[in-house]
């Protein structure tokens, strides 16, 4: 936790009411509701870090008077009373005419000399990074910032111009990072869709017959899993995690866990068995396909070591007419279907006798290949946004930390952001 001693001894320190008005927002009541005059009004749930997201916003009836009161203007600051204390955005001016309710406090600066950017990074490093203030709360409590504690908290206030130099670095990267996370979602949603295509028409440009699956090229045959693959459960008891009469050897233990969170690799492992636990597991050879049976449904990926793993996962290891890319790509592509069929007990899960039926489509193991090679090159695309995404979202924390401490000058950052 940082103290505000820790603050930049070269600049002012005031209190925010004599560097913002504050104002609370209106009270929701169901006569607001029912009223004649609707207007557009921001909930909680509109404020995020850093912007407003306006693609859900209710109304209510606001009177004239109330219109001037609660009006929200290009350059105000909306900060969340309850909840995430002190979630912070910016309005830009998003709707032509825009309200706010009792959940929400409007900081307007009292001067031109306040740059609001540079108090949008402050409040979200001061409440989400530093815990500054010592206010906390969740989505769950009724712990609040009330507007008299608000007016109190003291903040920096540096020159104009730093303000300005701090904001614009800072915004630089937030932008590199919200241009990268862009580009990821759409690199994900054009592999969602050629999957679909290579699936249904292959590369081939072959005619299409229709099938128990959908449309599949006519060279494809379709088959049950049990025809291509060995699929076998996990082997191991529930233990206690960390039980060192099981786990704390060398042999990797993969969770379901690191399934779900792989993207189709698993490249690491949460867990080791030492000889005792391997006595109750077993060692499932690299390549051994992966799928999750209980919760998380249906979600697969390829092993990159040999490893065990639990009795919540099935090891399926694709015999002679199978790719284990080109299974692994295809499962992908089942797994929401997986989920809806998944039979609903006291908890939802599937098993071996659920998997061994499943159709599958069996093209030439060149095709295979060439259809893996394709994906497989997504994938690296994918991985090399998300690492630079991830790079991009440690500078933009390692930037709020030394420049609202005034540590270290906008400058020092300037070859890093361009």
């Amino acid at each position: 936790m940082t103290t505000l001693a820790e603050i930049s001894t070269r600049w002012s320190m005031k209190r925010l009411a004599d560097v913002f008005q504050t104002q609370l927002g209106k009270m929701l009541s169901e006569k607001s509701r029912t009223g004649f005059n609707p207007k557009p009004y921001l909930r909680n749930a509109n404020v995020q870090w850093e912007r407003a997201d306006v693609s859900n916003v209710y109304v209510m009836d606001f009177t004239e008077e109330e219109q001037r009161r609660f009006s929200v203007e290009s350059g105000d600051l909306l900060m969340c009373e309850g909840g995430e204390i002190g979630r912070t955005c910016l309005w830009r001016g998003e709707l032509s005419e825009c309200y706010f309710q009792k959940a929400i406090h409007r900081l307007r600066p009292r001067s031109t000399d306040v740059v609001p950017e540079f108090y949008l990074y402050w409040m979200e490093w001061a409440f989400r990074f530093a815990n500054l203030y010592g206010v906390t709360g969740t989505q769950t409590t009724i712990a609040h910032l009330p507007q008299e504690k608000l007016a109190e908290l003291r903040v920096p206030v540096p020159s104009t111009s730093e303000q300005r130099a701090i904001a614009h670095a800072v915004q630089t990267v937030q932008k590199a990072r919200e241009a990268r996370q862009r580009e990821l979602t759409l690199e994900r949603e054009s592999k969602a869709a050629l999957m679909e295509y290579l699936f249904t028409k292959g590369t081939r440009g072959e005619r299409v017959k229709r099938t128990e699956i959908g449309d599949t090229p006519e060279s494809w045959n379709v088959l049950p899993m049990s025809k291509i693959a060995k699929i076998e459960r996990g082997k191991f008891a529930h233990r206690p995690r960390n039980d060192p009469a099981y786990y704390g050897g060398t042999i990797p233990f993969v969770q379901t866990g690191d399934v779900t969170a792989s993207d189709g690799y698993v490249t690491k492992y949460s867990q080791t068995l030492n000889e005792k636990g391997l006595s109750v597991s077993r060692v499932f050879p690299k390549g051994t396909v992966l799928i999750t049976i209980a919760a998380n449904i249906g979600f697969s990926a390829i092993l990159e070591f040999d490893s065990a793993f639990p009795d919540s996962l099935i090891g399926i290891t694709p015999n002679e007419r199978v790719e284990a890319e080109f299974l692994n790509y295809y499962l992908m592509t089942q797994q929401p279907e997986m989920d809806r069929r998944a039979p609903r007990g006291t908890q939802k899960n599937i098993n071996i006798e659920f998997l061994a039926p499943w159709q599958v489509p069996v093209p030439s193991l060149d095709e295979q290949r060439r259809i893996a090679t394709v994906l497989h090159t997504c994938d690296r695309k994918i991985q090399s946004l998300r690492k630079e995404t991830s790079l991009l979202t440690e500078l933009f924390d390692a930037m709020l930390q030394n420049l609202m401490t005034g540590r270290v000058s906008a400058s020092a950052f300037a070859g890093q952001t361009q």
